[in-house]
């Protein structure tokens, strides 16, 4: 399952970076992953810590329905930022809904991973079966390793025995 570091530790890495901001245009975010390993009042009380020791924004990941949203916007000072991935799902909010609770902007980690998958697919000659799309080392069942969310590499199945096609 997901760790997250001690968060003394995580402080000291915020401290770390205002120590060596140069340019006072620099926008120091932390993130936190605890509202998925313990709650969102763990990740709210992260969140709070990290702008107290001086970070310009606190997002806790994993916090997307709209009645959580607006409860981070009035527990953690700061701007909140929404994180829209195309593979939420149901999950999904949108632009509108996202700036109706309050968020002043959102990051799209998957549209240009999803945009290079249709690309892929458009290119194949036509009648080449596709059984899914799978991100390295999450949901491909040949894949081995772990995951960087950061750094995504995308595996691209041809063959139709595939087990669990993600398309």
């Amino acid at each position: 399952g997901k760790q997250i570091v001690p968060v003394e530790q995580m402080l000291a890495k915020i401290k770390a970076a205002l120590d060596a901001r140069r340019d006072g245009g620099l926008f120091i975010a932390a993130r936190t992953d605890a509202a998925s390993v313990e709650g969102i009042d763990a990740a709210i009380g992260r969140c709070q810590l990290f702008m107290r020791a001086g970070a310009d924004m606190a997002k806790p990941m994993g916090v997307d329905t709209i009645p959580d949203i607006k409860r981070v916007l009035r527990e953690v000072d700061g701007p909140h930022m929404a994180t829209l991935s195309q593979a939420a799902g149901p999950k999904a909010r949108s632009l509108e809904e996202l700036e109706a609770a309050g968020v002043c902007a959102a990051t799209f980690p998957s549209l240009a991973l999803f945009a290079a998958a249709q690309a892929v697919r458009d290119v194949l000659p036509k009648g080449t079966p596709i059984a899914g799309f799978y991100a390295y080392g999450e949901l491909s069942p040949h894949a081995t390793g772990r995951c960087d969310l950061h750094n995504q590499t995308m595996t691209l199945t041809t063959f139709a025995e595939s087990p669990t096609p993600v398309v």
